[in-house]
């Protein structure tokens, strides 16, 4: 426990200079190149530019390249990739990054999976107004709460749930 929130205060240090730097109109400008390839379907070419302004702190660049990572859309596929490049753009209020790393710290996807760390970042994510997260909290909280191995099965358990 004190080596991850040692590191989560070091990324922190990083997420605070890297989003000085994202202000950067360059890194946005990259950004939004790689942003019209990827909206093209042209992940390959999208991936190299994503790929830079995600190295200048652009959060934005950081999830979308998550994003393939996670699925291997113009890169090869490497969870515990997607979760560094998630936990850099949630560390930094993207709310999607944060849905997403909860999800994998619960399901062991690219990480380990650890609820503790889940319920984390999907209370952060449901705190910016994620609906869908608020819901994993609401399920993950519960003493009864099984073990998810995919994020469908804690969407299926939400569902069965809320029906109760």
């Amino acid at each position: 426990m004190k080596r991850w929130v040692s590191r989560t205060l070091l990324v922190l240090s990083c997420s605070y200079i890297a989003s000085t730097l994202a202000a950067d109109p360059a890194a946005e400008e990259v950004f939004r190149r790689g942003d019209d390839l990827y909206q093209r379907q042209q992940f390959a070419a999208a991936a190299p530019l994503l790929q830079q302004a995600a190295s200048m702190g652009h959060a934005e660049a950081q999830m979308l390249l998550a994003s393939m990572y996670g699925t291997g859309r113009g890169v090869g596929r490497d969870p515990r990739r997607a979760a560094q490049l998630y936990e850099a753009a949630g560390l930094q209020g993207n709310v999607p990054a944060q849905l997403a790393l909860g999800v994998q710290y619960e399901i062991g996807n690219g990480v380990p999976r650890d609820r503790e760390k889940a319920l984390y970042w999907l209370r952060q994510a449901a705190g910016n107004g994620d609906a869908r997260a608020a819901g994993y909290v609401s399920a993950l909280e519960q003493p009864d709460a099984p073990i998810f191995r995919t994020e469908q099965a804690l969407a299926d358990y939400v569902q069965r749930t809320a029906r109760r």
